[in-house]
């Protein structure tokens, strides 16, 4: 039997999507995977709702107060936390596929790090990978990434950069730099599409 992957997750106030994407979609392979999930400051509600929304799953829940969410800093936290070596950094809006635990272990293995390319749905279109009317293909996004938590110590998330954008450019460039095998190829990967909070974007506010 493979090592388990430990899914590194952070959140804040997003227990709808969290559970009805990524959880949904994890539910399959529950077995083979760990959770660890680094809440910043979710209000009460939502954290009674994610933390039931974990209910079957083998997981990690810690929760920090904070003014605002910071991808950076939880998702270095929720790496820390990890009690395996395999780690997947993942995002709630995103659906992981049935042949997922296949893909992870032919991408991922010491000194080799994946940035798997994710199809992303349009705005009220069905999800129909490959068909250009209803998605693309994020060429140039690195957000979703997998590796052993050893070469992940190597480098982390910046977490100079408070809010959203550059973490993850930072970390795909400080990975050729330290010549790790980079792995980037289409995968099944879905990001479902929602609305854009840009007060979050930009630091003033949260990530609903």
């Amino acid at each position: 039997m493979k090592a388990q992957i430990t899914f590194c997750i952070g959140i804040r106030d997003v227990s709808e999507r969290f559970e009805s994407i990524l959880l949904k979609s994890l539910k399959p392979i529950r077995e083979k995977v760990l959770l660890s999930v680094y809440d910043m400051g979710s209000c009460e509600e939502e954290t009674h709702k994610q933390m039931n929304s974990l209910d079957g799953f083998n997981y990690f829940y810690q929760r920090e107060e904070a003014n605002m969410f910071s991808r950076t800093r939880s998702l270095n936290m929720a790496a820390g936390n990890s009690k395996s070596n395999y780690l997947f950094f993942c995002d709630v809006d995103i659906a992981i596929p049935g042949n997922f635990i296949k893909e992870y272990f032919q991408n991922v293995c010491p000194n080799k790090v994946w940035f798997p390319i994710v199809w992303s749905q349009y705005k009220d279109k069905p999800v129909k990978i490959g068909d250009n009317s209803t998605g693309w293909y994020r060429k140039t996004g690195f957000g979703m990434m997998g590796a052993t938590k050893e070469n992940f110590n190597q480098i982390k998330y910046d977490e100079t950069l408070k809010y959203w954008g550059l973490e993850d450019q930072r970390f795909f460039n400080k990975s050729k730099k330290k010549k790790f095998q980079i792995v980037r190829r289409q995968s099944q990967l879905v990001h479902y599409w929602h609305p854009k909070d840009t007060d979050w974007h930009l630091g003033k506010g949260n990530n609903k």
